[in-house]
């Protein structure tokens, strides 16, 4: 996977997330612009994943190479992600001082699917191989809560929670050629018979 490393498991996560409460419901992006969906992904954090930034990083070859040939090692800087993952109140209930049913059940849909599934399939555009992420909630106190909220003054808080997905690789992959379609064998030019001695 290349530079669009970040986008594409962003993609992936919406996707997963986007199913498990309905098609349209989950905004990318800050909390404060999530309108009428249900609920927003915000990624708010993006470290050098400490365990793996020193561990040589290999990828298997993609098209045009040799069958069995071995993976190869790749320039990568492996990341970790952290995503805040809030749900919306109905605009119908938003003074109520408690939190709606539907904004529970909406919440408890979104970790379900993440707890029954948490690893992503993620696919870059470049379709340069695939890779596989793994989402786990983090234990996020509500003092740390509390800072994220801190970068949205004017917003209300909603109920949130932390997820990590990592690692993501950022690969410097170099360019390679076309893959090999077809192969033809050249013969040499036989010496005249003539020319040959008995």
């Amino acid at each position: 996977m290349s530079r669009d490393a970040i986008y594409a498991t962003t993609i992936a996560l919406h996707d997963r997330i986007d199913a498990a409460i309905g098609p349209g419901k989950l905004y990318i992006g800050p909390p404060k612009d999530v309108g009428e969906r249900k609920a927003s992904l915000f990624l708010f954090n993006v470290v050098p994943n400490r365990d793996l930034r020193n561990v040589e990083h290999f990828r298997l070859p993609s098209g045009g190479t040799a069958p069995g040939e071995p993976a190869r090692p790749v320039n990568a800087l492996p990341v970790d992600l952290r995503y805040l993952i809030s749900v919306a109140r109905d605009s119908s209930s938003s003074s109520s001082p408690t939190a709606e049913p539907v904004e529970l059940q909406t919440l408890g849909a979104i970790m379900l699917e993440l707890h029954r599934d948490p690893v992503l399939q993620v696919n870059p555009a470049n379709n340069d191989g695939q890779q596989t992420v793994r989402v786990t909630p983090e234990p996020y106190s509500i003092e740390e809560l509390n800072r994220i909220w801190g970068m949205f003054p004017d917003d209300d808080y909603r109920t949130s929670v932390v997820y990590l997905a990592s690692p993501v690789f950022l690969e410097d992959v170099p360019a390679l050629g076309p893959p090999v379609l077809s192969r033809k064998l050249k013969q040499g030019i036989l010496a005249d018979p003539g020319d040959v001695p008995a």
